[in-house]
């Protein structure tokens, strides 16, 4: 809503757009408005037009994307607009208002749904992208008539009539230092930024991650699968106090106390945001490791493969009051102790260790990501360092993914965490020096 007023949508609505429709003497009159609805507190202006009706727009403030279930359910819109759409991480915003675009005196044809937005910071797989750019053009969409109401429209600096050359170039040398916001604010391009993250100095898209997720049928994906030889599986779970739980599915290719074993991130269950207890979250990964199960029996071989799960300690002493219990013995009973839980170690700096382990293997190239995995494709790109020397990492929903994932291979390569790692920069010509990253 502060943005809106601020020389946004809303100030532009009622102080310029408004005013010209109504110098065109087409019909368009204000009915009411702009106010405050006494009992709603919805900023709104009622519109009449030449034919006599009359419409409501509303502005309505989202602080996080779940909310907006309870704002706009049972809702009946005409139109829906959202400026600055990359700002959301959740498709659920679309989702659900478009399912609210249903007013009874009008056609199908009448509703619509539109947005703006720069390429999103998390580029490809980000969710608006995978709908309006993916999805749009898929040639194998299930429901092709839903698929042809799909529209993008692309402006780029050159599109604007009234950008002087001069005001182009400030703009290009605005962003010459910084070519992840140039390829998107300039060019338009939709680039996973690394601005400023923890891994993007040793994160590289198209050497990490393997497979292609690009076309609609989930029978068609191309995805990293067990070696022939796969003997040892690993999990690693980041159970939540509330609403966030994340597990991952690796391979480990090397034997134990090899410093050269190799990863491969074959699967994630991430649940951002949603009332899901551990029990059903068990449920889901559990499905997941027999779907794995399975398919090394049926491809590759019929000799027994080791499963390793770890989880957080909070999994152990962290006691649940309502339940009698603690979170690994809900996991050992959800899953009929098919999964048995063991406690990934921690210390003084421990997520300190964790950060400079997941560097070193990306590094070395010893790790790498299935495009099935989006979240974690999502956190190497976006993760970035906290505001504070004591905050190793910025806490937002992708501190869920890097724990999980970190939680599997820490007690993994357990003698390679306690060796801090940073690579050595300098002039081979001179003096060496050391820098920390």
């Amino acid at each position: 809503m502060k943005s809106a007023f601020a020389g946004g949508v809303w100030s532009d609505l009622v102080e310029i757009v408004l005013p010209i429709w109504l110098k065109a003497n087409m019909g368009m009159r204000i009915a009411s408005g702009p106010r405050v609805d006494g009992s709603t507190r919805l900023h709104l202006v009622k519109v009449s037009n030449m034919y006599g009706g009359e419409s409501e727009i509303q502005l309505r403030s989202l602080d996080y994307d779940f909310d907006i279930t309870a704002i706009i359910k049972s809702a009946r819109i005409s139109m829906c607009y959202f400026s600055e759409l990359s700002n959301f991480q959740n498709r659920i915003v679309f989702t659900d208002t478009a399912e609210r675009l249903r007013m009874p005196h009008l056609s199908e044809s009448a509703h619509q749904w539109i947005s703006d937005c720069n390429p999103a910071d998390d580029g490809t797989s980000s969710w608006i992208y995978k709908l309006f750019y993916e999805e749009r053009v898929s040639e194998n969409h299930p429901y092709p008539d839903v698929q042809a109401k799909f529209q993008t429209i692309e402006f780029t600096l050159d599109s604007n009539p009234w950008l002087t050359e001069s005001e182009r170039n400030e703009i290009f040398a605005r962003y010459a230092h910084d070519s992840d916001r140039r390829d998107r604010y300039c060019f338009g391009k939709w680039t996973t930024s690394t601005e400023a993250g923890l891994f993007s100095e040793v994160f590289l898209a198209d050497t990490h991650v393997l497979g292609n997720t690009g076309t609609y049928d989930e029978d068609d994906w191309e995805v990293i699968l067990p070696s022939e030889t796969c003997s040892k599986m690993v999990t690693g779970w980041d159970i939540g106090t509330s609403k966030n739980h994340s597990a991952h599915i690796l391979e480990r290719i090397g034997t134990d106390g090899w410093q050269g074993s190799i990863f491969h991130v074959l699967d994630e269950i991430v649940s951002v945001g949603t009332m899901l207890t551990v029990e059903d979250f068990t449920t889901l990964v559990d499905e997941r490791i027999e779907f794995w199960a399975k398919y090394i029996r049926e491809h590759c071989h019929t000799q027994p493969v080791e499963w390793r799960h770890w989880s957080d300690t909070s999994a152990f002493d962290t006691f649940r009051a309502s339940l009698g219990c603690y979170d690994h013995m809900i996991v050992a009973v959800a899953s009929e102790g098919r999964i048995m839980l063991q406690a990934c170690p921690k210390g003084k700096g421990s997520i300190f260790k964790r950060v400079d382990l997941l560097r070193k293997l990306l590094f070395q190239n010893r790790i790498y990501v299935s495009a099935r995995c989006v979240q974690t494709v999502k956190m190497l790109g976006s993760l970035k360092k906290g505001k504070t020397k004591m905050e190793p990492v910025q806490s937002n929903e992708m501190t869920h993914v890097f724990d999980s994932l970190t939680y599997a291979l820490a007690p993994e390569l357990i003698n390679e965490l306690a060796d801090s790692w940073n690579p050595n920069v300098g002039s081979a010509t001179s003096r060496m020096v050391s820098v920390k990253l």
